[in-house]
């Protein structure tokens, strides 16, 4: 037996409540081959910036910067609006995991 329904409308507001935890995310990082402020949009633009990606698996020796791209989430409500930060990174060897001297900056 097949019973028909009909639908009706009922107008009501629903509040929906997400608690996060106050807690800073990074999304990964993206190595790049070079950066440059961006004059239009394009699929390679994030926040204002150009971003080329670094699409091989290689670093040579003469090669004397990493540059790379993060972006982090969550910092307004951890350390409050307009709050000034420093992240520091360190390159490691895999072998020993220990910091590679010259490689160490704060940004």
């Amino acid at each position: 037996m097949l019973t028909q329904i009909k639908k009706r409308r009922i107008p009501k507001k629903i509040n929906v409540l997400i608690k996060r935890e106050k807690k800073v995310y990074n999304s990964d990082f993206q190595i790049l081959e070079s950066f440059t402020k961006s004059t239009t949009p394009s699929a390679l633009n994030k926040n204002g910036y150009d971003l080329i990606p670094y699409n091989i698996n290689y670093f040579p020796k003469t090669q004397n910067a990493l540059k790379f791209y993060l972006e982090s989430y969550n910092l307004d409500t951890v350390i409050g609006p307009s709050t000034k930060f420093v992240y520091s990174y360190y390159v490691e060897n895999s072998e020993n995991l220990q910091k590679l001297m010259g490689l160490i900056s704060s940004v």
